[in-house]
């Protein structure tokens, strides 16, 4: 597992230098979370936490779960976590099923996957699937893509705000390819595959994502091809996002994740913890062809009423504008920072009406310096 997290030639991530390990259990006890006491989670001490295990604690896993949903929020903290390598296998409770976190899997589909078991039944795992032969190894994979995602937002004028963990899960998720899962699917209701997540891990396409810049919720601009923002829902009760494909070319594919944590309160001072309140936002996804930023036919929406993300993903769209709109649900004042992030893919459009589709990974080998679990 550290070898691909943190390892010096098998890493996206070298220069990984602050290492802290724990047994689960303690970590799950009075080392961290202090599950099953009258006191809150411990501060993390890194920026980036790698479960390459799973389990049950029975009746004490809500209570898991809450406080790691609490700590991720609260600590700006990047979780990955695997499942078992077993397709046979369901979603398992820890720390799998975490609504904060980011879950992986692998590409051969030799994992578990479906829908959760507890703390709200029926929401989609994996997020992601990385393309090795045991889930104990795509978490440190994907954890280490976002150590390079994380130093890049650090080190780099104007990508501050890309460090919050929101906008990370949301680049490495909109960043990952389909075409090595040629079953690739999903619904308006179900954002996600049910065995491959978004798609495969790609950091190529994630990095340049966050390396896009942020740009704003805009009624009057368009967007670039790929790019992020980090927003609160309260700002409007719809926010769109407008982009164009100019005249004589063609969007191959255009994928865009929104994404936003579930937010755990406890109502006594630290370092106390009694009885958390638990609050899942509502927010949603309509796609539109658009003219002169002017909303025109919904093409496609995502509207999940269980998960924490929603995900648009076209191909063959023709030239013209394009929308993605942000609807906070309900009252329209859902009081939430989101993260959107997006990639498209524009070709000359082909005189003759075919189009030759080529498909790949990318690692980028960099080194970097920060703190992780």
């Amino acid at each position: 597992m550290g070898t691909y997290y943190y390892g010096n030639s098998t890493s996206i991530a070298p220069g990984i230098t602050d290492i802290e390990v724990f047994n689960a259990n303690n970590w799950i006890g009075s080392g961290f979370l202090q599950a099953g006491s009258t006191l809150e989670p411990l501060i993390a001490a890194g920026r980036i936490i790698n479960h390459s295990w799973v389990g049950s604690a029975g009746t004490s896993d809500p209570d898991i779960l809450r406080r790691f949903d609490f700590v991720i929020n609260r600590d700006n903290l990047l979780s990955v976590s695997g499942l078992t390598n077993s397709a046979a296998n369901p979603v398992p409770n820890l720390m799998a099923a975490s609504y904060n976190g980011l879950v992986v899997g692998r590409s051969d589909a030799s994992h578990s996957s479906g829908t959760t078991q507890v703390d709200t039944a029926g929401r989609q795992k994996p997020d992601l699937v990385v393309p090795i032969n045991a889930t104990s190894w795509a978490a440190p994979i994907t954890a280490a893509a976002g150590a390079l995602l994380i130093e890049h937002a650090d080190t780099t004028a104007g990508l501050a705000l890309a460090a919050n963990t929101e906008v990370i899960k949301a680049a490495l998720m909109a960043g990952a390819t389909k075409e090595e899962s040629f079953n690739w699917t999903h619904t308006a209701i179900s954002p996600l595959d049910e065995t491959y997540g978004a798609g495969q891990l790609n950091i190529y396409n994630s990095y340049h994502i966050i390396d896009a810049g942020r740009q704003q919720a805009s009624d009057s601009t368009n967007l670039g091809l790929e790019g992020w923002d980090f927003n609160n829902s309260s700002n409007s009760s719809n926010l769109l996002y407008f982009f164009e494909v100019p005249e004589g070319e063609f969007l191959e594919d255009f994928s865009l994740i929104l994404t936003w944590n579930r937010l755990v309160t406890d109502g006594l001072p630290g370092p106390s913890w009694g009885s958390p309140t638990v609050e899942l936002k509502n927010l949603d996804l309509r796609f539109f062809a658009a003219s002169n930023f002017i909303l025109g036919e919904q093409l496609d929406a995502s509207f999940s009423s269980l998960d924490n993300v929603e995900h648009i993903y076209r191909t063959s769209l023709q030239s013209g504008q394009y929308a993605v709109q942000v609807v906070a649900n309900n009252d329209g004042n859902q009081d939430v920072d989101f993260a959107v992030a997006w990639t498209a893919t524009v070709i000359p459009e082909p005189a003759s009406g075919m189009l030759i589709l080529t498909a790949g990974s990318v690692w980028i080998l960099r080194r970097r310096r920060t703190r992780a679990n």
